[in-house]
């Protein structure tokens, strides 16, 4: 990873991916490993309102 790198999981799956910024973009790196979001939490947080979801454009 790389400073200003973002960690997301995308809808449907539960692993993290790490994604870099580029301009009004972003660009799909790989995938990561977040010991504390590698079992679906982070989506089971969306789902009951503890974090909110945000819209990405991957390129």
């Amino acid at each position: 990873m790389a400073p200003n790198d973002v960690v997301v999981v995308l809808y449907g799956g539960n692993t993290p991916f790490v994604s870099r910024p580029c301009g009004d973009d972003f660009l799909f790196m790989g995938q990561a490993y977040v010991d504390e979001i590698m079992n679906g939490e982070l989506v089971q947080d969306v789902e009951s309102g503890r974090r909110q979801d945000e819209r990405l454009h991957l390129i």
